[in-house]
């Protein structure tokens, strides 16, 4: 080093550089969540009604004959219960003084985050868990609704899509020969769902198994918003048109690696008993607190239009 050189090395008074950006690449999509409808909930124990129709039959009355009494079956009662979803936050008063870089309130800034994850956490939800739980307050243990049940890596009975489901593995110890999702178990769903009466529209699928349904080589359709001009390869399916319709291919970060969810939106609800709400939060010293608070279950208005595909393999040549 020159004699007497003034560097940056040991310099107290350089202000520190830091940029105005502040990154956050976490997911926060909610694929199921955003894209079925609402309703409202009255009870802690939200209850709806699902009918159908007679098989159809051979129909022939003779002149003259006699009416035959009605053989209608009774509607089925259906119910869910609904949960309670909380996020909170707290910012110390000396945090909210200091000048921050990146965002222009510590406190605005935090509220964004807990909207962002307690969406996620109700995402997940709805898509993993099995078993609805009454909750005890006395215990103090929590209700639960009862989601799809996508979470068990053979588990057909889980959830409200038990009713039409196609296994990949026919036990629950033959991991050993797990293989990959085909396109004919695929297209056995859809066809599973039809014969229920069901016409799905969308598949719920995690990161591997929508680059297998991408490689596909049936009357798929692959859409993109790039010109004809451009040379780049356009891989990805993201509708595909069946015998039993067309269904988008929607990519859910929550769905099991090992399974598919086939789903026919419309049958789907949130029910919300208490929508979204924050609140301030008595102050307790140094800092300010507050509250986001939500109450809601699921609505399977009829859980036989949708159905799933378990047990297939979460990576090429997984077993497990």
């Amino acid at each position: 080093m020159p004699t007497g050189l003034f560097s940056t090395d040991g310099v107290i008074g350089n202000r520190a550089d830091l940029t105005e950006v502040l990154t956050n690449i976490s997911p926060t999509e909610t694929p199921f969540l955003s894209s079925i409808g609402r309703t409202r909930a009255s009870g802690v124990f939200h209850e709806w009604q699902t009918d159908s129709l007679a098989a159809a039959a051979a129909n022939a009355a003779a002149e003259g004959a006699s009416a035959a009494p009605a053989s209608g079956g009774t509607s089925t009662r259906i119910g869910n219960r609904t949960q309670i979803f909380t996020s909170e936050l707290e910012v110390s008063n000396t945090q909210m003084a200091v000048s921050v870089a990146g965002r222009a309130s510590e406190w605005e800034y935090q509220m964004k985050k807990r909207m962002k994850e307690l969406a996620r956490d109700i995402e997940f939800q709805l898509v993993n868990s099995s078993a609805q739980a009454a909750g005890d307050t006395t215990a103090d243990t929590a209700r639960q609704l009862e989601g799809w049940g996508m979470a068990a890596i053979t588990n057909a009975t889980a959830g409200f899509l038990s009713s039409n489901v196609e296994p990949a593995l026919t036990t629950a110890s033959d991991t050993g020969t797990r293989k990959n999702l085909t396109e004919t178990l695929f297209n056995n769903i859809l066809q599973t769902c039809w014969n229920s009466g069901g016409n799905p529209d969308a598949v719920h699928v995690n990161g591997y198994n929508k680059r297998v349904i991408s490689s596909f080589s049936a009357n798929s359709t692959r859409t993109s918003s790039v010109d004809f001009g451009d040379t780049r390869l356009q891989a990805a399916v993201d509708v595909y048109q069946s015998d039993f319709g067309i269904v988008k291919i929607l990519l859910n970060r929550y769905v099991a690696a090992t399974n598919v969810a086939v789903i026919e939106s419309q049958y789907w609800r949130i029910a919300e008993l208490r929508p979204l709400a924050f609140s301030r939060l008595a102050k307790d010293g140094d800092r300010e607190l507050g509250q986001f608070v939500t109450e809601l279950t699921l609505q399977a208005m009829a859980p036989t239009s949708s159905g799933k595909i378990i047990g297939v393999a979460s990576a090429e040549g997984a077993t497990t």
